[in-house]
């Protein structure tokens, strides 16, 4: 015996959809991360509509992380390299090698924007670790680098 009776998921399935509605990072997200270093685990990114679900129609379209200090200024040059922009593949795309560059000891605020459709994830706000032993701070103070040999 089989009921439907309170299913409303047939409102909100596929043939219901809405436009892009914002961006939002999917899975497990880094709380924390060693200036320079990449994040781990990638940030995945998908554009979602109105009822939260992945917009597959999505293509080509490029996203871009971008690192603020929580005070407000951008970080600059490069708060985010490697990875810091991705094409979107059906709704979704992941930065698997994005480094975060930011002042060991402080914390930084990532998103991701879609320019084209002035979108954007919520921010999210990450630990920026002191450098590790066997570290010293790098040029410009925004990466540890390994201290070389001697």
């Amino acid at each position: 015996d089989c009921s439907f009776r309170g299913n409303t998921a047939g409102l909100y399935g596929p043939d219901q959809a809405s436009d892009q509605q914002s961006l939002r990072f999917l899975g497990t997200l880094p709380h924390s991360v060693v200036p320079g270093d990449i994040l781990t685990p990638a940030l995945e990114v998908a554009a979602v509509d109105a009822y939260g679900q992945v917009v597959t129609t999505l293509d080509d379209l490029e996203v871009s992380l971008e690192a603020f200090l929580p005070s407000g200024p951008r970080i600059s040059p490069g708060g985010i390299t490697g990875d810091s922009t991705s094409i979107l593949t059906k709704g979704k795309t992941e930065f698997s090698a994005a480094s975060l560059h930011a002042p060991p000891g402080s914390e930084a605020v990532v998103r991701a924007v879609l320019l084209e459709h002035e979108l954007s994830t919520p921010s999210l706000l990450i630990e920026v670790r002191l450098c590790e032993p066997g570290q010293e701070l790098g040029a410009g103070g925004l990466s540890c680098d390994r201290c070389l040999p001697g």
